[in-house]
């Protein structure tokens, strides 16, 4: 029974140490070495025609085919070399970094665009849809055929970063540590079924009964106090049973050679 709870107490002990420590390394990745970044987001509304709103409320195809547009113009090398032209000095982005940050969809209504930008600054992330924004107003109305965009929502970047995920990376490295206590504490296991085997072997190759074994200091040091106290007490009353069998034993020596020395 208690060498069960002391195997319980093993496993118990190797899944919390390194749970604890994958939690804190993946804390410290997170919030130190994991580069972060923000989001910023605005909505444009699209002023169509009456023929348009009509053709693009009732065919689904008509509104896929006009987001398809949007998005490919999002990723247009000209419109965003027009729109770099738009950004402050400061931030000067590559056209692929505006090609990748910026993301552009068409609601279900068919009538307003969302815009996300994704940046390690949120104040690039809003200067990139602003910038966007001015580029779109000025060119898509003669491309496009319609009358016109506006801002419905002004470009707003949020403060707290997006990435990286802090539950999802700290859940992970609680995982993680999790596994890895169990796989050592189960290895560590079958160690000492292996010695134990390996002893039992040793043994019957000798074909010898085996007297007694000499602890090692672990197992010593391991054994608990009243363990420690009743094997001292053992010890003590062997060693005075010891004394009583060897005065007993003289006594009885004296007796026979006095008994050989008086039939002489």
């Amino acid at each position: 029974m208690q060498k069960q709870q002391k195997k319980k107490g093993q496993f118990l002990f190797w899944i919390l140490f390194l749970g604890i420590i994958g939690v804190g390394i993946s804390g410290i990745y997170t919030y130190w070495i994991c580069p972060k970044e923000y989001q910023s987001t605005a909505t444009m509304r699209i002023e169509l025609s009456k023929d348009q709103e009509e053709s693009v409320a009732q065919d689904k195809k008509m509104q896929q085919s006009l987001e398809d547009n949007f998005q490919a113009i999002a990723k247009n090398k000209e419109i965003l070399a027009m729109t770099k032209k738009q950004m402050s000095k400061d931030f000067q982005p590559s056209i692929s970094t505006l090609q990748k940050e910026i993301h552009v969809s068409l609601e279900a209504n068919g009538k307003e665009l969302s815009f996300r930008a994704q940046s390690s600054n949120p104040l690039w992330a809003q200067d990139e849809l602003q910038a966007m924004g001015k580029t779109w107003m000025e060119v898509l109305p003669q491309k496009l055929k319609i009358q016109g965009l506006h801002w419905v929502k002004d470009p707003t970047f949020s403060p707290k970063p997006i990435q990286p995920n802090v539950p999802l990376q700290l859940g992970m490295g609680a995982i993680i540590g999790v596994i890895l206590g169990a796989i050592i504490s189960v290895l560590l296991r079958l160690g000492q079924r292996k010695k134990k085997y390996v002893q039992h072997r040793y043994l019957q190759t000798l074909s010898a009964p085996m007297i007694g074994s000499i602890p090692t200091l672990m197992e010593v040091t391991q054994k608990p106090m009243y363990q420690k106290e009743g094997e001292r007490q053992v010890e003590e009353h062997n060693a005075m049973v010891d004394e009583r069998l060897l005065g007993e034993t003289q006594h009885l020596e004296t007796l026979t050679r006095s008994r050989r020395k008086r039939k002489r």
